[in-house]
């Protein structure tokens, strides 16, 4: 399944929302999702987090984007999932690649992993709770 920025988006707001409805008592709220955003120079790879306070104010951030290889990309649009796909590449019997590596982390050699993707768009995303002062003006 491709994930477009816009649908990533609202992914993670929903998650954000669903996980206010099951702690109600909690102070913030995340929702978490990878998307692939395409654009004429290919499909680029990243992580969008949004983050709810207790009073509905949302905060979205978004990672670094990394692009997938061409033969990647022609899987994906051949209706392949990402994870998946990478998994058999890398022959992850174990699911280390989902917990920390990532796939930019397998591409990157470790320059940036899942968890650096991750924790950019979370960030990102507290940005809005840091400086209310910018984000509260009419």
């Amino acid at each position: 399944m491709l994930i477009i920025l816009e649908e990533g988006i609202e992914g993670v707001i929903n998650r954000a929302k669903n996980a206010r409805t099951k702690y109600s008592d909690a102070d913030y709220y995340v929702g978490m999702e990878g998307y692939v955003d395409t654009n004429k120079y290919g499909m680029f790879l990243a992580g969008v987090v949004a983050i709810m306070d207790k009073h509905g104010e949302i905060g979205v951030g978004i990672s670094a984007k990394m692009q997938l290889p061409m033969f990647i990309q022609k899987k994906i649009q051949d209706g392949e999932e990402l994870g998946p796909l990478v998994k058999d590449l890398m022959n992850d019997t174990n699911g280390n690649i989902r917990q920390f590596d990532g796939t930019n982390g397998i591409l990157s050699k470790g320059l940036y992993n899942r968890v650096d993707e991750f924790k950019d768009a979370t960030n990102c995303a507290l940005t809005r709770f840091q400086s209310p002062e910018f984000f509260n003006k009419k």
